[in-house]
């Protein structure tokens, strides 16, 4: 006889993200160029859920991750 069990309740609402804003901000740049997709600010607040001010706080930075771990996985 097949049996199931519940899955524990997730407590991802109260464990903090481990990646910053600008890592998940990279990430979601690095997932927008793969698709194809222009990556710019309004894009980016759109599909990366950052709010107009993160972007523009750290967009920059962020773009700067991107390219460099995307030339790291080219390289490797």
């Amino acid at each position: 006889m097949i049996t199931t069990q519940k899955r524990p309740a997730s407590n991802k609402a109260l464990v903090p993200s481990s990646k910053s804003t600008i890592e998940r901000m990279a990430a979601a740049m690095a997932d927008m160029r793969a698709a194809g997709h222009t990556v710019t600010a309004d894009s980016l607040a759109i599909y990366g859920d950052f709010t107009s001010d993160q972007v523009t706080r750290h967009g920059t930075e962020a773009a700067n991750l991107a390219r460099s771990l995307n030339v790291r996985a080219v390289a490797a």
